[in-house]
């Protein structure tokens, strides 16, 4: 079911971008995606962790409770940069997308 309709692709991504960003200040990518979404092998996503550098250790395996727990404990103190590498870790997966549709009026 659609959020919502818009009449142009044009409207609807930069509404779609607008939720994205929301969504990205506010929620937990743990939440949404597993550590495997990633597209990296373990030791490369605990390397690209490290490059963040967050507040709190970062779990030791791929356990996705352990993730959102430690993201839920870390997020009021990481900076917008840091949030952001965590996000974009998960790029490939579109949080809300655009999908054309046809609509029809009724008379």
């Amino acid at each position: 079911m659609p959020l919502r309709v818009f009449p142009d692709r044009e409207n609807a991504t930069a509404h779609r971008d607008e939720l994205i960003a929301a969504a990205r200040e506010l929620m937990n990518p743990f939440q949404l995606f597993v550590p495997e979404q990633s597209g990296l092998v373990a030791e490369a996503f605990f390397e690209a962790i490290g490059r963040i550098d967050p507040p709190l250790p970062r779990p030791t395996y791929f356990d996705s409770g352990e993730w959102r727990e430690w993201w839920d404990l870390c997020q009021d103190e990481i900076t917008p940069d840091q949030r952001n590498a965590a996000w974009n870790l998960f790029s490939g997966h579109p949080v809300f997308e655009v999908l054309p549709m046809e609509v029809s009026s009724v008379v």
